[in-house]
């Protein structure tokens, strides 16, 4: 039998008809849209990431790191930092490497000697970084221009010829365009000595690299800026010799405000963001001195870095995002070492002093000091990343196994970020692993990014040198993919390669 339809049926299948194409074109409001967005191209390498990058520095007058101290020993191991500087700091100008720590340096007979700073990198899985003294004073006489030279030679000697240690990275003098360092002088004088230098250590060892103290400015600014034309005057004599140096070294110390504040907290954060003109900025100068071959073949080098003025900042979590972010920044942008200050700095903490990746004398290590075991995990080949929200920082990076790995901070003090991460040039598979690092506050008090102990994978203030083979927590993964990112917390997701199908 035939349905009959009266007038009202067609218009109610009508009106049904409408609803229904109403309905479709609604956002749909059930599913929360993510606070950020991480894209990630796997396809294109932009830069291997050194060893270098996570190097630290070695302050002499703390006697620990004599190689004796079982404890900072096994902290230095389980950190994954593979280059020690040394001397460190102002007292390269100062000392001789074959006196130093020995009855016979009348003013540093209680240093780290030569011996003790081989068995405490030996001890730590490192290899040194050494500072050579530029200006000739040592023991408490000033020598000449050549015996300085020929010191510096037998130390190449000493290391690469006798002990073959194969110590690649050579410092010539510390901060010498700073009228505080002994053996201070003009960039001019400076370019033509490192000349000197560099061909008689070359004539020793060929295949190591040596670098000369830089400055990120170019002007004749006498204080804070170019140190009266540092970089016109070095690189213009180093032009006239001949002689190019294989790194350019640069210090720096971005923040001076001891105020513990939110607002000089975010301030901080942005610090990172000064990598990118310093590297455009030495470049530049190397082009217009030396020449424009010279750009991209001479690399950079930050062996000081940390925030300035001794702040109480370093002791807390603030400082573990700002240096992650620098590192990588630096990553980003091509260079090839960067040292934090420091291991151990064995002053007085009310002096401001005590700002080492490890307290001195309890051997309590900081919140700064987690990041580096954990960014062993991290790959070395660095690839494109992105975030669409301007609290994230993320870097990625494939490992030599052929897993993906992306680091991610959520530098918001205030919200946890629901996070889309969206994978192109890379097959992934559907599982992957998570560390998470976040702050932990002494209390409620107590804003989130001054916390001075750490969560790791929901540990708190784990066995440090545990951290270094701490399993990642099982994720979804997959080329899309939804993860949550605690406010002021570091992530690292690794993520392996999907294996093709057997039969």
């Amino acid at each position: 039998m035939k349905a009959k339809f009266t007038k009202n049926h067609l218009i109610l299948k009508s009106f049904l008809a409408m609803a229904v194409l109403f309905i479709s074109v609604i956002p749909s409001t059930s599913a929360k849209a993510a606070d950020n967005v991480i894209r990630v191209d796997a396809s294109s390498v932009m830069h291997t990431i050194p060893a270098d990058i996570y190097g630290n520095n070695m302050a002499i007058w703390e006697g620990s790191l004599n190689g004796e101290d079982a404890t900072v020993n096994s902290l230095m191991a389980a950190s994954g930092q593979k280059v020690i500087r040394y001397p460190g700091g102002s007292y390269s100008d100062i000392a001789a490497w074959d006196t130093m720590g020995t009855p016979n340096s009348p003013n540093l007979s209680w240093t780290v000697s030569h011996e003790g700073s081989i068995k405490f990198a030996k001890a730590s899985g490192a290899t040194l970084q050494p500072i050579v003294n530029f200006g000739g004073l040592w023991d408490n006489t000033q020598h000449t221009h050549e015996e300085a030279v020929q010191k510096a030679v037998d130390w190449v000697i000493d290391m690469n010829v006798t002990r073959k240690l194969n110590i690649k990275n050579w410092e010539i003098g510390n901060e010498i365009f700073g009228p505080w360092e002994d053996g201070h002088t003009n960039g001019r004088d400076y370019g033509l000595k490192f000349a000197n230098f560099y061909k008689a250590m070359k004539a020793v060892d060929p295949t190591i690299s040596i670098g000369a103290v830089a400055v990120e400015y170019d002007d004749g600014a006498e204080w804070g800026g170019g140190y009266q034309w540092w970089m016109r005057d070095m690189l213009t004599a180093m032009k006239e010799t001949g002689v190019i140096p294989d790194f350019l070294i640069i210090h720096t110390y971005p923040n001076g405000d001891r105020t513990i504040s939110t607002e000089t907290d975010r301030k901080i954060l942005g610090y990172a963001d000064q990598i990118g003109p310093i590297t455009s900025q030495l470049n530049t100068m190397i082009g217009k001195y030396l020449g424009d071959q010279y750009v991209g073949k001479i690399k950079f080098k930050m062996t000081e870095y940390r925030l300035g003025g001794s702040t109480p900042h370093m002791f807390t979590f603030v400082d573990t995002l700002f240096n992650t972010t620098y590192m990588m920044e630096m990553a980003r942008y091509g260079w090839t070492g960067a040292n934090i200050w420091n291991i151990k700095n064995g002053m007085d903490q009310e002096l401001g002093g005590d700002f080492g990746m490890i307290s001195n004398p309890e051997n309590k290590v900081r919140s700064t000091y987690y990041i580096f075991p954990l960014l062993t995990k991290f790959g070395s080949r660095m690839v494109s990343a992105s975030a669409t929200n301007s609290s994230v920082r993320t870097y990625a990076s494939k490992d030599e196994e052929g897993n993906l790995t992306i680091l991610m901070l959520n530098n918001s003090f205030e919200n946890d970020l629901a996070t889309e991460v969206n994978i192109s040039g890379f097959k992934t598979a559907q599982k992957g692993e998570k560390w998470l690092l976040e702050s932990v506050t002494k209390d409620s008090s107590t804003p989130i990014q001054q916390g001075t102990s750490v969560r790791l994978n929901g540990v708190v203030d784990p066995e440090p040198t545990s951290v270094i083979n701490t399993a990642g927590i099982t994720i979804k993964t997959g080329s899309k993919f939804i993860i949550s990112l605690p406010k002021c917390s570091i992530t690292i997701v690794k993520i392996p390669a999907s294996k093709p199908k057997t039969k």
